[in-house]
């Protein structure tokens, strides 16, 4: 049974000055349990669109039609209890820019104890799983007694992807997590996170504008153009026989390094 299920969702958004801009144009697509799915494009194609709607943090001058499950919760239709229920214990996000969801006056050590007391852990048991997260996501205990700013691009973004894992989701949605780093941290946040959806056996949606980066992802490839999606199937295939333009001329501009294979 899959674990999310899109089918014909469409995503109008109203711009400033009355315009509606139709983000998202009847997708459809699916992920079954431990799966992973890559979603590329270019900026505005609806890629974020896309992903908010999974887990149902459209903004308030969106509307919507179609069908979206999560983990058996139709999150279109479900009450806002069973998306609370839902969002980071079942499905979690790690968004684009890696100094947002941090506080800039509290120690790392401390946001994460926090953040894992407010979800329900015995204040002991936080501190224990507060390391354990640093450690998932190869960060050395000290990190505990730093602040934000003390730390890299790409170390604050490990710190968001233990965020995201806190609770044990069983699905892991990424937003351009390698958004503003440079290459070479890229291709070790998206290797750390083909690790963790493999030692965790998450199922996996990472978004992309970057196909270097996803290009040999195991699982199914999403292109996006204008707000829909003009190629889906298995990465392998499509990398060697696409059949859209807009993907035939994203590979013929793909350069032969910094690509990432899953580990082994």
């Amino acid at each position: 049974m899959p674990v999310i299920e899109v089918e014909r969702l469409n995503v109008w958004m109203q711009a400033g000055d009355g315009r509606i801009i139709h983000a998202v144009k009847n997708a459809n697509l699916s992920l079954g349990n431990g799966g992973q799915l890559a979603i590329i494009g270019e900026s505005g194609s609806g890629k974020s669109t896309l992903l908010m709607a999974l887990l149902g943090l459209l903004p308030p001058n969106a509307s919507v039609s179609g069908r979206v499950v999560v983990n058996g919760v139709d999150v279109l239709e479900g009450p806002e209890a069973a998306l609370a229920g839902l969002r980071w214990r079942e499905v979690a996000m790690v968004f684009q820019a890696s100094s947002n969801p941090l506080s800039p006056v509290h120690m790392i050590g401390q946001q994460l104890t926090r953040l894992l007391v407010f979800h329900g852990f015995d204040p002991k048991r936080a501190k224990a799983r507060m390391r354990e997260l640093l450690d998932m996501v190869r960060l050395p205990t000290a990190c505990e007694q730093l602040y934000p700013h003390q730390l890299s691009g790409g170390m604050r973004q490990r710190v968001v992807i233990a965020f995201a894992l806190a609770c044990r989701p069983k699905i892991l949605l990424a937003d351009e997590p390698t958004t503003a780093l440079d290459p070479i941290v890229q291709a070790e946040i998206i290797e750390l996170i083909l690790a963790l959806r493999q030692s965790l056996d998450l199922a996996l949606v990472l978004v992309s504008h970057d196909l270097a980066l996803v290009g040999r992802m195991q699982g199914d490839l999403a292109v996006m153009l204008a707000g829909e999606i003009v190629e889906y199937g298995p990465v392998n295939q499509l990398m060697t026989k696409p059949t859209h333009e807009h993907l035939r001329t994203l590979l013929a501009a793909l350069p032969d390094f910094g690509l990432v294979e899953e580990p082994a």
